[in-house]
């Protein structure tokens, strides 16, 4: 087993493209210390940023950058031995083989370095016969153009040398032969004042009155009629038109419909049920999200009081927002459903708001009121109501609110309303004989009650977020 590095046949440089994804990228040639591995960005030598893993193995190893690059950067890693000598033999010493191959791999490494750099150099072909290739001296090089002689040695030409003489001036060239006519231009014996002049159409030579004035010729673009306005958005629908489905999308003039062109590559859907901070991805095109706030709580009865409504519906918020008007993060808000009424003529608690970033925002739905506090009526209890419509959003829906009883008298036990109904559908059912039910939706309120029993608590909001990515 050997245990030195194997210096290979592999090119000590390699190139990559990056793809705005990709972070780690391999090089094939053995490297003796991390320092010797030159990194570029396009043109760029990196001093930081990144990480060396794989020095004093035969096969490579890799470079992991910290953020990959961008897009068609030109990563490229190379060679870079600095080329000394590192071992020293004592005379009469003992010649240690793992010394030796260690010092025969450096110079090995170093040469196919140099080999490297000379294939990337101008170098004369190998049938070239032996010339003399000394540039010429500083002084006269300055300002000049390098070039070959007639031998094939370099020389230095003046820039003026290539600049070209002016040409003489060509002869002049012999008049034309006059014509045969008189010259003479003969007019109408009659002409109306203001016409243009022009020639005849018999013989092409005699003036004639053209029968146009300048007033003819006067700019009349600025008067149309509504036919030529319909013309004019008609060719602008064709050409809308004929660019879109060129581009693979369609566009139906008649419905006014726009079906542009894909470019998705893959959708995302993440869902927030409870707080915290969304990161906006690299390959993002726009996100559509659903925005929904707590539901109210149920409220608690009391005997002789008659039953209790349900909680409201959280509002829910929808947008379709492009990622250009994204920040890097954005804070994620869901509101708390609110809590149930307790027996005995408790009032429920109201929802709580959510939002995403600044963008959009939602209002909870109210809790229910005790039976107690809205007094005894054979009219019956008022419900609770939803949370109202938020800000922000393409839509902007309000939360559903919960009927009131029916028939509230004191001896009349009919069973609690049933919570509002949110966005993701309907809330807690109302009970007769048992406590109100939890609402089991998003949003959703908890539901009523009737004798002494507690109301149902309202569930909590949630934000929906649709990824629309590149491809």
């Amino acid at each position: 087993m050997t245990d030195h590095i194997q210096i290979g046949t592999a090119q000590p440089r390699v190139q990559y493209t990056a793809d705005g994804v990709q972070a780690s990228f391999p090089y094939p040639f053995p490297i003796f210390q991390d320092s010797d591995l030159a990194v570029y960005l396009d043109d760029e030598m990196q001093g930081s940023g990144f990480t060396v893993s794989g020095a004093g193995s035969s096969n490579g190893g890799a470079v992991s950058f910290t953020l990959a690059p961008a897009n068609g950067v030109l990563v490229t890693l190379r060679r870079n031995i600095a080329i000394s000598r590192t071992a020293d033999f004592q005379e009469g010493g003992a010649l240690r083989a793992k010394v030796l191959n260690d010092e025969l791999d450096r110079l090995t490494a170093c040469l196919q370095q140099v080999e490297s750099q000379l294939g990337r150099s101008l170098v004369l072909s190998p049938v070239d016969p032996a010339e003399n290739l000394t540039l010429p001296g500083m002084a006269a090089r300055a300002s000049a153009i390098l070039g070959f002689d007639a031998n094939g040695n370099p020389l230095a030409y003046a820039a003026a040398t290539f600049k070209g003489d002016k040409g003489d001036k060509g002869d002049k060239g012999d008049r034309g032969t006059d014509g045969a006519g008189t010259g003479d231009i003969v007019g109408p014996a009659v002409a109306s004042d203001g016409n243009f002049a022009a020639f005849d159409g018999a013989t092409g030579k005699l003036v004639a009155d053209s029968g146009k004035s300048a007033g003819d010729f006067a700019d009349a673009s600025h008067t149309h009629a509504s036919t030529d306005i319909s013309d004019f958005t008609e060719a602008a629908q064709d050409v809308m038109g004929a660019m879109i489905a060129a581009a693979g999308g369609s566009y139906d003039d008649g419905a006014g419909s726009i079906a542009l062109p894909g470019g998705v590559a893959s959708e995302t859907i993440t869902v927030f049920t409870s707080s915290g901070t969304w990161t906006k991805p690299s390959d993002l095109l726009w996100v559509e999200v659903i925005v929904t706030a707590g539901g109210g709580g149920g409220a608690g009865a009391e005997s002789g009081f008659g039953a209790s409504p349900g909680g409201g519906a959280g509002g829910t918020g929808i947008k379709r927002i492009l990622a250009a008007n994204l920040g890097a993060t954005e804070t994620v808000t869901i509101g708390a459903g609110g809590a149930e009424g307790v027996a005995y003529n408790g009032a429920g608690s109201a929802g709580g708001s959510s939002s995403f970033g600044a963008h959009v925002t939602t209002n909870g739905g109210a809790g229910g009121t005790n039976s107690r506090l809205q007094g005894v009526s054979t009219a019956g209890r008022v419900g609770s109501a939803g949370g109202a419509a938020g800000a922000g959003g393409d839509i902007n829906l309000a939360g559903g609110g919960s009927s009131g009883s029916a028939n509230c008298e004191p001896n009349n036990y009919s069973a609690g309303t049933c919570g509002g109904a949110s966005y993701w559908g309907g809330g807690g059912r109302g009970q007769g004989n048992a406590n109100g039910e939890t609402a089991a939706v998003y949003g959703g309120g908890g539901g009523g009650t009737a004798l002494t029993y507690a109301g149902g608590a309202g569930c909590s909001g949630v934000v929906v977020i649709r990824e629309f990515k590149s491809a």
